[in-house]
């Protein structure tokens, strides 16, 4: 189910941590062309519709998505929740996003057990379930959401839920969670155990995801909805809010929800996209050839930070295998070309260099086993890593994975716009 989320400022109002929305550039969705031809104008999804892919001669593109839905945000600010399996494309590219674990046990599920109802005021919050009625619309359209009452709180008083013993793995990790009010607007306080940063969110009518993204030592951590003034949490008057999709994920960036977790985490694939091969179409297995995507945002926008795990640009067959080949940004922010031939043997570039910040034209090539990595239309200086194989494809394979690894284990996590694949040298 898709509905529009009216949310005037894309994940505003939380202080510890604000993600300004991607400046978007007008570019086809998809463009898979089997050859350098390119006279037909490519077929564009639309924004946030949820429809299907199409290459610009009429490719299908097969997309997965396994984690309950996503938010897609248009260009106009405007917010569409997707159901699974439909693609997020706004602003001519399409959203990649990688494999996600919830940590946070009964992540919907407010009023069980799990999530304790702390206070200090004489007024204990109270989390009322939903009883199927339009007051507890939920973001998704359904009326799944959990009524949150929170009295007032004052100096050194605490009034909050809090969510125990759930284990975080180290380092950064951040609390999500979808707000709204019944109307008018609330300051919500929301943490995790990991530090001691503050987090609130600013809370209006209309859903919005807050988020706080802390750093700390692994072990037994606990998730905090509302005041706790002794910790550094602000005083504040009563308030009711309604609450949906709450998750603890690694990581410096709230990803996609994964859920519901029930009494323990849950794990959500990577998306993946895929395409018919043309190269593997008549006049088959050329020995020149090039592929890439005209438009390529990393997550956050930077490409030299310390990834988790390479981000795969585009990849067909099952890497190491006979004639399988990889374009990954790596996790030092260096892009890297890799071909296995026909005898599965390895040969491999990266560049120099990692990229500067922003969108970038970003494609592998091959010329007979000469291999080359563009960046914005240029061939750049690359460094041989491997050498023992020859750099060439014999067998062109039915199927091109965009976006991620054939085994779905390396997304890209970012924006994809303009895929293409190209016989020639050059792309």
């Amino acid at each position: 189910m898709k509905r529009l989320l009216a949310i005037a400022a894309v994940l505003a109002g939380l202080v510890a941590l604000a993600q300004a929305p991607i400046a978007e550039p007008r570019q086809p969705a998809l463009r898979v062309w089997p050859s350098q031809a390119n006279g037909l104008p490519p077929i564009l999804a639309g924004e946030c519709t949820g429809a299907a892919l199409l290459g610009s001669r009429g490719e299908a593109v097969t997309f997965t998505r396994t984690t309950a839905g996503s938010h897609c945000t248009r260009t106009d600010g405007g917010q569409v929740w997707l159901d699974a399996g439909q693609p997020a494309v706004s602003g001519g590219a399409l959203a990649i996003r990688p494999a996600v674990t919830n940590l946070l046990p009964n992540s919907e599920q407010f009023t069980s057990a799990y999530w304790s109802a702390l206070d200090n005021t004489g007024t204990p919050p109270v989390a009322t379930a939903s009883d199927g009625g339009a007051e507890f619309l939920d973001p998704r359209g359904g009326n799944n959401a959990t009524k949150l009452e929170f009295a007032a709180v004052g100096a050194a008083q605490y009034n909050l839920f809090r969510a125990t013993n759930f284990s975080h793995p180290g380092g950064a990790g951040t609390t999500s969670i979808w707000l709204r009010t019944a109307s008018g607007t609330a300051t919500i306080p929301l943490r995790s155990s990991i530090s001691t940063a503050v987090g609130t969110c600013a809370v209006t009518a209309s859903w919005s995801r807050c988020f706080n993204s802390q750093t700390g030592a692994s072990g037994s951590k606990t998730v905090d909805i509302g005041a706790n003034v002794s910790v550094g949490d602000p005083t504040g008057p009563a308030a009711t809010v309604y609450a949906y999709m709450a998750q603890f994920n690694a990581g410096a960036t709230a990803q996609d929800y994964c859920g519901p977790t029930g009494a323990g985490s849950a794990t959500c694939n990577a998306e993946t996209a895929t395409v018919a091969n043309p190269l593997a179409a008549a006049p088959a297995n050329p020995t020149a050839w090039c592929m890439g995507a005209d438009r390529l945002y990393p997550s956050g926008g930077t490409w030299d930070v310390g990834l988790p795990a390479n981000e795969t640009i585009f990849a067909f067959n099952t890497l190491g295998a006979a004639n399988s080949a990889a374009m990954y940004v790596r996790t030092t922010g260096l892009i890297e070309f890799a071909i296995w031939n026909a005898s599965g043997t390895l040969r491999y570039y990266d560049t120099d260099s990692a990229l500067a910040a922003g969108w970038h034209s970003v494609y592998g090539c091959t010329n007979n086993g000469t291999m080359s990595i563009w960046v914005d239309g240029v061939s750049v200086p690359i460094t041989i890593q491997g050498a023992a194989g020859d750099g060439i494809i014999s067998t062109q394979p039915a199927t091109v994975y965009f976006g991620n690894s054939v085994a779905g284990d390396k997304g890209f996590g970012g924006y994809v716009g303009g895929f293409r694949v190209v016989r020639g040298v050059t792309p």
